[in-house]
């Protein structure tokens, strides 16, 4: 089985991306292939390569495209929906 979890740029490092390295790690441990992708887009050949496509963060704009072409090419979705009050560190 070969997994993508795929998220936002990693423009500045949060809790997000974190959450995304340690679930990859884990994975890994049990013997999933599994990448981390951070670009906004991504050619459907390369998406193609894999059977599920992991979904972390939802505050990038693209986000329904995303799940548009992966359904378009029959691939399980997953989502991490994360949650952050926007007064937080304001």
């Amino acid at each position: 089985m070969k997994i993508l979890v795929w998220t936002r740029p990693s423009d500045f490092q949060g809790g997000d991306l974190r959450q995304a390295k340690i679930l990859a790690s884990r994975l890994k441990k049990q013997g999933i292939d599994i990448i981390l992708s951070d670009k906004f887009n991504i050619d459907r050949e390369t998406l193609n390569k894999y059977d599920i496509i992991h979904l972390i963060v939802f505050i990038c704009g693209n986000v329904p495209e995303k799940i548009k072409v992966a359904k378009e090419l029959n691939k399980k979705i997953v989502c991490s929906l994360l949650y952050r009050d926007r007064k937080y560190g304001e």
